[in-house]
């Protein structure tokens, strides 16, 4: 089948990427930058196309209609409904772009690149959580729909240009409305995370006029967090010292033009993103927090007395002594978990202040035995 060459001005190389990563290809190698080597997930299949990564080659046509018809032929459908499948793929961009002496050839230390992955998925993680609750500080929890979320999310190519890395933000839209779907939880995301970095800017100017970390606190209710702080700090390397560059691009299947915001965090921004991330946490309540450790520590006046004990356990990223409240009968089992030395496990609600720790209006506690088998104990 021939294909008008016109066509191809409307298949971008990250669409045709995006198409086959949600259709069950996978990117298995690369030839030099200019070409991708893409085959089934499933292991017994051995097809394989080839994707350019530049229309600009002078085959460039050619090797697209060789993608197009392959592509026909494995899902059995006509090249006009590929190519309508692939023009239907909506996505916003993400680009975060590190700069200093140190990587301007476009490399960067190993440990430091894979931080640097890793905190860009912490950003859509913590903006995940400001889209559904706003809050200073997030627990690890992580609800069922933002784990389907992170697994839609796709990473593109790296760039030269200092470092610079492309995350791609499938959004998912109703087959009956012509226009994207604003109200799709990926859409809302990206639209919380632009907010939340321009809030974090703006605050930081205000800052350096100020020197008042108050002026933070209404950067929460656009999205802002200690979270997203601390993700956007520790882009900036192990020094605290390289630039962060951050684009969002959210894209219109319309011929309106696109929104691109771009933010940049100097060394100053950093420093002052560091601040305000310990400003949050100053005094920080989880709802029906899980801690579990040692108790290494057991305070009651009489017997029959509700009473404290100090548990050593780990919470929100390191081993902390928190002081645990319990009635009578609570206390009683804390005093068997310490007896047997065996872990103890509580939930409540967890306080974490800049000097102390303390779970209150305990609802569950329980003595890990062994980890096959353990008894609950709810009052």
């Amino acid at each position: 089948m021939n294909i008008d060459k016109n066509i191809f001005n409307q298949l971008s190389i990250e669409k045709i990427a995006l198409y086959l990563s949600s259709n069950k290809w996978e990117r298995v190698n690369s030839i030099e930058s200019k070409a991708e080597i893409w085959r089934p997930l499933n292991p017994e299949d051995d097809n394989e196309i080839i994707l350019p990564l530049s229309n600009t080659f002078k085959d460039y046509p050619e090797r697209i209609e060789d993608l197009l018809n392959n592509l026909s032929k494995y899902f059995k459908k006509s090249i006009q409904s590929i190519i309508n499948g692939i023009n239907e793929i909506i996505f916003d961009q993400l680009k975060i772009q590190i700069s200093a002496d140190d990587i301007q050839n476009g490399t960067i230390p190993v440990n430091e690149g894979i931080d640097l992955f890793l905190n860009a998925k912490n950003m859509l993680i913590f903006s995940s959580l400001s889209t559904l609750e706003k809050k200073k500080v997030y627990s690890n929890n992580r609800p069922e729909n933002i784990l389907e979320f992170l697994n839609e999310v796709r990473l593109g190519q790296t760039e030269h240009g200092s470092y610079i890395i492309n995350i791609y933000i499938p959004i998912k839209m109703k087959p009956d409305l012509p226009e994207i779907e604003d109200s799709s939880f990926a859409r809302k995301v990206i639209k919380t995370l632009s907010n939340s970095l321009s809030a974090l800017k703006e605050s930081s100017i205000e800052f350096q006029n100020s020197s008042d970390l108050a002026i933070f606190d209404s950067a929460v209710e656009k999205g802002l967090s200690s979270n997203l702080c601390d993700a956007i700090v520790d882009l900036s390397g192990n020094k605290k010292e390289r630039n962060v560059t951050i684009e969002i691009k959210i894209s219109s299947n319309t011929f309106q033009e696109e929104n691109i915001s771009r933010i940049q965090f100097g060394k100053t921004d950093i420093a002052i993103a560091e601040k305000a991330s310990i400003y949050y946490r100053q005094d920080v309540v989880f709802e029906k927090y899980k801690v579990k450790g040692y108790v290494i520590k057991l305070i009651r006046e009489t017997s029959n007395a509700d009473g404290q004990i100090t548990l050593q356990g780990f919470a929100e990223g390191q081993t902390r002594n928190i002081r645990v409240q319990l009635n009578r009968e609570q206390y009683d089992i804390a005093i068997k978990a310490h007896e047997s030395r065996s872990i103890l496990v509580c939930i409540g609600d967890l306080h974490i202040k800049p000097r102390s720790t303390e779970l209150v209006h305990i609802s569950t506690i329980y003595i890990i035995e062994n980890e096959e088998s353990h008894p609950e104990f709810n009052f």
